[in-house]
């Protein structure tokens, strides 16, 4: 069985390949998804991340589906580039674990490829966990318009933090295997993910 490591930066379109290659018939798990259980309860990893993350409140109010606050969390980890390491370091290899156990079960079903969408992937170095690596583009000025969208309540600052936060696309262009831009219409999108299949699936 083909693994296939999906990455790219913040607001770049991980998510729609994912779910075209669902259509498609072939097995995702979502890292980001992975990481939003862990968070949803009170667990080992998220009572060491309170106790790392003082004096900040990361929690939930009692209303909210999460114990900790993802939004709060998020505002932590850009804060602080070497918190922002700490914090990796800590969910980093719980949600290897889940991951694995995900590409094991795929394989016991005779699956073709199965992929995982990990947007550190480059920077957990978990590049020899794949067999093929692919890295979803947008140009800049797309990425930012999508996640302002996506997060009205980030300022212009707020969003050029989060973006150089992150390895540049341009490196990763160097490391990855594939390089699907997802800078237009999702059928061009569809198009390319298809012929990316066609080249490693007989």
């Amino acid at each position: 069985m083909l693994r296939l490591g999906i990455t790219g930066n913040i607001a770049c379109g991980k998510s729609l390949v994912g779910s075209i290659l669902e259509e498609l018939g072939y097995p995702v798990i979502d890292s980001d998804k992975v990481v939003h259980e862990l968070l949803a309860k009170e667990n080992d990893v998220t009572k060491k991340l309170i106790l790392l993350c003082q004096p900040h409140e990361i929690t939930s109010s009692e209303e909210t589906q999460s114990f900790i606050n993802r939004k709060k969390l998020g505002a932590v980890l850009f804060s602080s580039s070497k918190l922002k390491t700490k914090i990796e370091k800590l969910i980093h290899p719980e949600v290897f674990n889940v991951t694995e156990k995900f590409f094991k079960v795929k394989q016991e079903a005779a699956h073709k490829l199965a992929a995982n969408l990990i947007p550190q992937l480059f920077e957990s170095n978990s590049q020899n966990r794949f067999n093929q690596i692919w890295l979803i583009y947008c140009k800049k000025s797309v990425q930012k318009k999508r996640l302002k969208e996506r997060n009205p309540e980030l300022n212009e600052q707020e969003i050029e933090k989060r973006l150089e936060a992150q390895m540049s696309q341009e490196l990763k262009k160097d490391l990855a295997d594939c390089i699907i831009d997802n800078s237009g219409a999702i059928e061009k999108t569809r198009a390319q993910v298809k012929m990316a299949l066609a080249k490693i699936i007989s």
